[in-house]
């Protein structure tokens, strides 16, 4: 029994392992950054509207991303996916992309015109075992963005969190 209990746990440690970044742009062809979000834990929801700061809700039009896993296991080890959704906390109307096009050198979503969903994002996520293992906010402050727990703003315009795992252009 405390085999198989250390095994989940390792395996649970494995899911929501950090990796890899999603860099968002206000333009179409990956023109005018306006955040990189490292460290991307996968099943963890990204939105992007904020009490405070810059939010980048419904103000990107195309994104790329690097070394985030490519096989999931919601999908047997086959490939791992990344939806960009018009709603927030992962709701709403989305579309997908394989993760590996980072390596196969296919097509990252260079217009998100072309999909119906130009600046009408508000939250992404990396799917891997499935389900949502938790909703973070990407805000922007004037110094610098940050990624946030949901739950876990100030009202004086702070983040709770010091975890500056995104950067504002």
């Amino acid at each position: 029994m405390k085999t198989a209990t250390t095994t989940v746990y390792i395996l649970t440690l494995f899911v929501l392992t950090e990796a890899g970044y999603v860099d968002l742009f206000k333009d179409a062809d990956f023109k005018n950054k306006r955040a990189r979000v490292k460290d991307v834990v996968v099943d963890v929801c990204y939105t992007f509207k904020c009490e405070y700061g810059d939010s980048l809700d419904n103000s990107i039009t195309s994104a790329k991303w690097h070394g985030l896993p490519e096989h999931g296991a919601f999908f047997r080890d086959g490939d791992a996916i990344i939806n960009f959704y018009t709603g927030l906390d992962c709701k709403g109307e989305h579309e997908s992309w394989l993760i590996k096009t980072q390596s196969k050198k296919l097509y990252f979503p260079e217009n998100f015109r072309l999909d119906g969903i130009n600046d009408a994002i508000s939250s992404f996520k990396v799917i891997n075992a499935g389900g949502v293992a938790g909703v973070l906010r990407v805000c922007a402050s004037p110094e610098s963005a940050v990624v946030a727990n949901a739950n876990a703003t100030r009202r004086d315009g702070s983040s709770s969190s010091g975890n500056n795992t995104a950067t504002l252009f």
